[in-house]
């Protein structure tokens, strides 16, 4: 099969391709001489100048002539926030911390406008409340990103903060919590239960980890929404617990993406399923809070001090629901990390075993 020519000849596809080949470099020279080829590459050496630039110039700033260039720590840190993203991701980031503090001190530079701090002074200045009139430390604008159903006391502005704690204050106060010692003391009646029975049904060692996270969970659904998720008696996660530790992961590795990128964008990259699996947190938190709210029960808990207020200083429905996701996150899984870890060092020291 051939290729018609102008003249009606024919040629082969060896011939045709040849004489293609041998076209090119012409083809080649006239388009470089094109006034639109040349608009093009300066554009495109103009974009590439920009990119490769930039990240230069930055670096350059961050290590000397930023604001925070007097304070020491890592150069890779100072340079970019991708080195705190790393060992966010790698979940050394407390291991990382410690030996940044062990090499540079109490205050570290790690992050272009990043301070850590390890003093007890700085905790004051940073963490404490100011004085009537005073401006609170102002805060990274990251923390203020919200969830669907809007501020929770984590991430509100400085007023709705203040009424959000004051309100929770009166949940948390030592009176409030002796009152509960009754029903902490059955749930750790139950542990103990639960573990007994396990040892002598099983050789097989036992996953503290998750019977800590079974109890404190518990604990902290039956403190917060007066009905507890039953993880002792079915030794197992809720499926709402699971959501809780799932949501925490993914956050993790949201987090990078959100302060990089457009929020639009970061939208667009959450797979279908982690979307799903946020939505089904958000659903169960809802449905925790709406049948609080249509029960009236005998024995105080958390929300029977945020109900006390139903005028413009208490909360409302959606602020309810974010403050209870957070309340079921902040007093469970903590509580029981720490004490897996104290019962990990108690075992590890003989001594101290023996003596308690």
């Amino acid at each position: 099969m051939g290729v018609a020519r102008p003249c009606g000849l024919t040629a082969s596809n060896s011939e045709y391709k040849h004489l293609v080949f041998l076209s090119f470099p012409r083809l080649l020279v006239v388009l470089c001489h094109s006034s639109y080829f040349i608009l093009w590459m300066d554009q495109l050496r103009f974009k590439y100048a920009k990119v490769t630039a930039y990240p230069i110039w930055s670096a350059f700033y961050n290590i000397y002539l930023h604001p925070l260039r007097i304070y020491p720590g890592p150069k890779l840190a100072v340079v970019s926030k991708a080195y705190y993203y790393y060992w966010t991701l790698s979940g050394k980031l407390h291991s990382k911390i410690k030996e940044v503090h062990d090499q540079y001190g109490d205050v570290v530079r790690f992050g272009p406008n990043t301070l850590l701090y390890r003093s007890p002074t700085g905790w004051k200045d940073i963490y404490s409340h100011r004085d009537a009139g005073a401006d609170s430390f102002v805060k990274d604008p990251e923390l203020y990103i919200q969830g669907p159903a809007g501020p929770s006391i984590l991430n509100a502005n400085d007023a709705d903060h203040s009424r959000m704690r004051r309100l929770l204050s009166h949940a948390l106060s030592d009176k409030a919590l002796r009152e509960q010692e009754p029903l902490l003391q059955s749930y750790v009646d139950l542990l103990v239960k639960r573990l007994q029975g396990h040892v002598d049904s099983s050789s097989n060692s036992v996953d503290m980890t998750k019977w800590y996270n079974y109890t404190t969970f518990d604990i902290i659904g039956d403190l917060s929404f007066g009905e507890s998720f039953d993880c002792l008696k079915n030794s197992d996660y809720h499926p709402w617990v699971t959501a809780v530790f799932q949501s925490a992961k993914v956050g993790v590795f949201m987090r990078p993406l959100v302060a990089l990128l457009p929020l639009w964008l970061v939208g667009k990259m959450i797979p279908a399923k982690v979307k799903q699996m946020r939505n089904h947190h958000y659903l169960m938190s809802k449905d925790k809070v709406d049948r609080r709210l249509r029960v009236k029960s005998s024995r105080p808990d958390f929300m029977t001090y945020i109900l006390k207020h139903g005028d413009g200083k208490g909360m409302n429905q959606n602020e309810i629901e974010s403050n209870g996701a957070i309340l079921i996150l902040a007093g469970s899984e903590t509580t029981a990390s720490l004490l897996c870890g104290l019962t990990f060092y108690i075992l590890k020291n003989e001594r101290t075993y023996k003596r308690h």
